[in-house]
Formats: structure tokens, C-alpha cells, sequence
């Protein structure tokens, strides 16, 4: 359905124009501008697949002619026109929007009202307004934006179908691939051991529903992403098992107890930064790095500090000093990533 959008500017023009609305959309646009505003503009338009040639509405004297045009064989379309009037010379500047780009700002003065021929989801397909000696109003024509159908890309077919992963105690014990190529299921080897026990599930991609693997994750297990499905995470959880520390000092109120999540298997600690006072030897303040965030500082730094880090190491574990009230010591367990 067409939704007309009445003219903007000036009520001073005295001819009324109008192109129509039974265009398929906007393909040229030619604008003239001189001292006193837009003296005319014309809109050459695409109907039923074939260029229509638009009328010229105002007159010409000295100035200059801008053009914009829009490759509608790009599936380019006009979404949106900006521009600015004033009541006694009309349109003075013109700024047209594609879903594409933008247009310069075809203009003689642009310090005049301000207004906007828009409506969300539609695109322009016919102008109407007034004229006089200049263009002295905008409107336009909205319709639907039709769905554009374009052609299938790909291979025959081929990718990865489905994917075995096998985990134990002590991690991933095998991975194993299925792929179609040209049309034909291929099995893959195993990548790993396959002695010992464990569990094996399977992941499967719908190749036929053009279904295609996009993305792996992993740490400890692995997860699989397609452009429609994510699997559970394969393999060795530690998450299945949490372990909670002791208390290494002693609980006050004074700054209360703060906490910092990490979001496991695929984020993990790799350093830890801290202040600590030289009277008392206690660590004032701690600050740890993952290898997605920095954590907020707990506790209040002071000019002695130190790091803990080992490059390309995780910290799995902690260990230190602490007295009746105070942490001392801070030191840290790493394995390589």
C-alpha cells in the first residue's frame, strides 16, 4: 500500500506538480541550485523494469546541476530525503539516502528550516510538491520494500555433517570428523586414543538445510557453533565438578567480601597484580588479568607492588602467607596455554 507523505517548505508556491506513485522505484535524480534556492528538480524512475523519464519541475536561470543516481540493478533503493526551506525562496538544500549511502548536500544555503521525507521500512517511489520561480515544497510517495530473491552460493554441498568427540577423566581422549563432498558422505579418521573409558557424544550438522559449521570454542572441552545451532560443550568439564577454597586470613567488615566471575572454560586467570605495605608487610590491594577482563581492584594500592605472571602459563591454583588478620604472601600454580 502507497503512503503518501505531504509536501514540506514553503506555502508559497503556487503550481502544484506531481509525478505519481506507480513507479518502481527512483533510479536518477537531477537538482539545480542558484542564489535564491533550488530553481528545479526532475526524478527519472524505474517502471516495470524499464526507465521512465521524469519531468522538470521549475525553471533554470544561472547556477549549478547536481546529479545522484541510484543502481537499482544493485538492489539499491531511495529510503530518505533531508533537506532545508525557507518561507519566502523555498527548498534551498536537498540530501538523498539510499540503504546504500548518502548523497552530498546538493545546496545554496542550508541555514533555513530543517525538514524529513521518511517512514520506516518503506522507500520512496514518486515525489510531488510546488514550484514557482523555485521549488517551493517536497513530498513523496512510500512503499514496501519487496524482498529481493537472490541465488543460492556455495558448494556442492560440502562440510562438515558430524562431529564425535570422546572425553575421560584426564580430558579429550579423540576427536573424529564426518564430511559430505560432492554429494557423498565421507568418514574421517580419529584424531587421539581410543583406549580407555569414556563418553562420546555426537554433534550433527544439517548440511542438507544449508546448515554450515562456523565456529569452535574450547579449553578444557570444545563447543561447536553453526549459522543455526550451538552444541553442548564435548568433552572434559571440570565445571561438572566445583571445587570451593579455603579462607586464607581472616573476615572483616571494613571493605566487606567482593567477588570476580569468570566465565569458564573459555576465560582464565594469567596474572595477578597487588600493593602492599612496607610497615606491616600485609597486601593491601590485589588486581587480577584474565585473558578477556581486568578485574576492579580489591583493597587500596599503595607505591610497593608487584605481579605475578608467567607468559604464555594459566594460573590453575594459589598458594601464600597469611597471619591472624592479614594476607602476607601471594604466589600462583601455571600450566601452559
Amino acid at each position: 500500500m502507497t503512503q503518501r507523505l505531504e509536501a514540506e517548505g514553503s506555502k508559497n508556491g503556487r503550481y502544484i506538480w506531481d509525478d505519481g506513485f506507480n513507479h518502481d522505484d527512483v533510479t536518477k535524480i537531477y537538482v539545480r541550485g542558484g542564489s535564491d534556492g533550488i530553481q528545479f528538480i526532475r526524478f527519472d524512475y524505474i517502471m516495470k523494469g524499464q526507465l521512465n523519464n521524469g519531468s522538470f519541475h521549475g525553471q533554470s536561470y544561472k547556477g549549478f546541476t547536481q546529479t545522484f543516481e541510484i543502481n537499482h540493478l544493485k538492489h539499491e533503493h531511495l529510503e530518505s530525503v533531508n533537506g532545508y526551506y525557507t518561507k519566502s525562496t523555498g527548498v534551498q538544500a536537498l540530501q538523498f539516502k539510499t540503504n546504500l549511502r548518502i548523497s552530498e548536500l546538493m545546496e545554496y544555503d542550508d541555514k533555513g528550516t530543517k525538514f524529513t521525507l521518511a517512514v520506516h521500512e518503506k522507500k520512496i517511489t514518486g515525489f510531488q510538491g510546488s514550484k514557482q520561480s523555485n521549488i517551493y515544497s517536497l513530498g513523496a510517495y512510500f512503499t514496501w520494500i519487496t524482498p529481493t530473491r537472490m541465488e543460492a552460493k556455495g558448494g556442492n554441498g560440502e562440510g562438515v555433517t558430524k562431529i564425535h568427540v570422546r572425553g575421560g577423566r584426564k580430558g579429550i581422549q579423540y576427536i573424529k570428523f564426518e564430511y559430505v563432498k560432492d554429494g557423498q558422505l565421507k568418514d574421517g579418521p580419529v584424531h587421539g586414543s581410543i583406549s580407555g573409558g569414556g563418553f562420546e557424544p555426537v554433534f550433527e550438522i544439517r548440511h542438507v538445510d544449508q546448515e554450515c559449521l562456523v565456529s569452535v570454542e574450547g579449553n578444557y572441552d570444545v563447543q561447536f557453533k553453526t549459522n543455526s545451532n550451538t552444541s553442548k560443550r564435548m568433552g572434559y568439564n571440570k565445571d561438572a565438578r566445583m571445587f570451593f577454597g579455603d579462607d586464607h586470613g581472616n573476615k572483616t567488615h571494613l571493605f566487606g567480601v567482593k567477588e570476580f566471575e569468570l566465565n569458564y572454560p573459555f576465560e582464565y586467570v594469567t596474572s595477578v597484580e597487588g600493593s602492599y605495605d612496607n610497615i606491616s608487610g600485609a597486601i593491601t590491594m590485589l588486581r587480577l588479568k584474565t585473558n578477556r577482563q581486568t578485574s576492579p581492584d580489591f583493597g587500596v594500592g599503595t607505591t610497593s607492588s608487584f605481579v605475578v605472571h608467567k607468559d604464555n602459563h594459566m594460573i590453575v591454583g594459589f598458594h601464600g602467607k597469611s597471619g591472624n588478620l592479614l594476607l602476607h604472601k601471594i604466589g600462583v600454580h601455571v600450566i601452559p596455554i
